[in-house]
């Protein structure tokens, strides 16, 4: 039992891996997600409190090592402080398992009670959900992502966000863990078949199976319905905006007045031929930062030539055309003499508007930076580890703070840029301010990694089925990809090429849009799960503290009766 359990765990890390987009599948196994957490509540069920962390803290370095391999790519300390932080994290995470599971199994005193079972599914939730709040939230590895191929159940996202999709596959998992652990217990004390076992399990367990499954068939239901009624929708309640994305696959790790040079070119022809084949394209989209030096500041400052000629050039060249243009930029303001802040933007120009030269630009500047890497705030706690991001990143950036939406062309958008797309919850604040598209630009170039960037892709997708709003993603390498207001990929090019990318966004004529539950609530499925989780872990430990003190005083009780 005690080897069963460490092979459990490898079995849960590969189950994991393998049900995420990864290398060998790069769209993931998503039907995998449904029994990636089998193995984990059996080996917490079966583990000790002595040794339940360490196979938690195994877990979390080979559940993250094998998907989140390519974090090397931006740096190897980077992969190894992640994986050493997300080992103590599931340490952390299966001490919480087994107290809930230890605990509920003694108070419900029956091999055949699922409870225990179901409240290790919602414990996981609730780590799941507390793993993308803060300064370090981090939404790679959240089980629901898995679901973003299964149409049916993606629908589910308008209510819930991705969370009721993880709770579906813990659900499920706690309940195949519950009907092979009750069959063992039955074959080992009644001697039975392992066949008879099964059957004995299944009828035991029948009333909490009914309750997984009624939950699962809702939210099929509930899926088909949404996608049935998106066919029949009016035609003529929405209008057209052809939209390009320009993916133009530069190397992000190499700097100079020549890349950037050669960047802007590589940018500007692959425009050219993508509005010859579109002459009524409305809006260009070009990735994150794909014009390094900071466009405004060089314009007004003229401090360096180079510089200077190559930001000339650029707005020259979208002077000249009749579109908008969305580019990613750095973006440095002069807060006084001693003073800039520089911030990762994306800057709108449309020469309709007389904007661009001198360039006088709409812009956003993001708002949710990537931790360590873009943003530190704790520089007066640590001033050491702050000055090494510093010189490890050349530069960190200042957040933005207003959640910008554009008003061009007669569409609506806002840009999430990169990593911010990668949360429910901040997306939904563009939509609450007027948003009717998500144009996103990023850039995962550093990854070197197709399984990377289809994550990435994942997570893109709920925003879309959650506020029920389409999106044009534009990548310096990949996925550059046009998404539905359903989460559908209707288009995309391939990864590390040089490709644009068209397609024509329809929004509603009116401009007015209804607003899906999850826009109006947000997260309020999964803040009642952490809730429950909480709970669950609160009665938990009073059970278990309860029961050590009771026992303490029956055996004071006994010794006095024996004197």
């Amino acid at each position: 039992m005690h080897l069963f359990s460490w092979l459990a765990v490898t079995g849960g890390a590969i189950l994991f891996f393998l049900s995420h987009p990864n290398i060998i599948f790069q769209n993931g196994l998503f039907p995998l997600a449904f029994f990636a957490l089998v193995p984990v509540f059996l080996s917490v069920r079966t583990s000790s409190f002595k040794t339940v962390w360490l196979k938690g803290f195994l877990y979390g370095i080979l559940s993250y090592g094998l998907s989140c391999y390519w974090l090397a790519s931006f740096n190897p300390y980077t992969l190894y402080i992640a994986l050493f932080c997300y080992g103590l994290i599931l340490a952390l995470v299966f001490a919480l398992l087994k107290l809930v599971d230890q605990t509920l199994s003694s108070f419900c005193k029956g091999r055949f009670c699922l409870l225990a079972f179901f409240a290790q599914a919602i414990v996981w939730c609730s780590y799941e959900y507390a793993k993308t709040l803060g300064f370090v939230g981090f939404s790679y590895g959240v089980l629901g992502y898995t679901q973003w191929n299964n149409l049916p159940l993606l629908q589910n996202a308008s209510w819930g966000g991705v969370w009721p999709l993880s709770l579906a596959c813990a659900l499920v998992s706690a309940s195949a863990a519950s009907v092979i652990f009750t069959a063992n217990s039955i074959k080992k004390e009644e001697k039975e078949s392992l066949s008879k076992a099964i059957k004995k399990s299944l009828f035991a367990n029948r009333k909490p199976l009914a309750f997984t499954l009624s939950f699962i068939f809702f939210m099929f239901a509930y899926g088909v319905i949404v996608l049935a009624l998106g066919k029949k929708a009016n035609p003529s309640a929405f209008k057209s905006v052809k939209i390009l994305c320009i993916q133009n696959n530069t190397d992000s790790e190499k700097y100079g007045v020549d890349i950037y040079r050669r960047d802007i070119k590589t940018l500007t022809e692959l425009t050219k031929q993508a509005l010859a084949k579109n002459p009524d394209a409305k809006i260009v989209v070009w990735p994150e930062t794909a014009v390094v030096p900071p466009v405004e500041y060089h314009y007004q400052k003229r401090i360096d030539f180079d510089r200077v000629e190559i930001i000339n050039r650029l707005l020259e060249f979208i002077a000249g055309q009749d579109c908008a243009f969305v580019i990613g930029n750095q973006r440095t303001v002069e807060n006084s003499s001693s003073s800039v802040d520089d911030y990762n933007a994306a800057l709108v120009f449309d020469s309709s508007l007389g904007n661009v030269i001198p360039p006088t630009p709409f812009v956003y500047q993001k708002i949710h930076l990537v931790p360590f890497a873009e943003w530190f705030p704790y520089k007066n706690l640590a001033p050491g580890l702050y000055k090494k991001l510093l010189l490890d990143n050349d530069r960190l950036w200042t957040p933005g703070s207003d959640y910008v939406v554009f008003d061009v062309r007669s569409v609506k958008f806002s840009v999430p840029i990169c990593f911010e797309d990668t949360f429910g919850s901040l997306c939904r604040r563009f939509v609450l301010s007027g948003a009717e598209v998500f144009v996103n630009i990023s850039n995962d170039s550093w990854s070197l990694s197709v399984p990377c960037q289809k994550q990435h892709l994942a997570m893109s997708v709920f925003r879309c089925a959650e506020n029920r709003i389409p999106c044009a993603r534009s990548t310096a390498s990949g996925v550059t990809a046009f998404v539905d207001p359903f989460g559908r990929v209707v288009a995309k090019t391939a990864p590390f090429e040089q490709n644009f990318l068209s397609c024509s966004v329809k929004i509603p004529s009116d401009g007015r849009k209804n607003k899906t539950l999850y826009t109006a609530f947000g997260d309020w499925f999964a803040i009642i799960l952490a809730t429950a989780g909480l709970l669950l872990e609160v009665f938990s430990l009073f059970l278990a503290l309860f029961g050590s003190l009771r026992g303490r005083v029956v055996e004071k009780e006994f010794k006095n009766e024996v004197k």
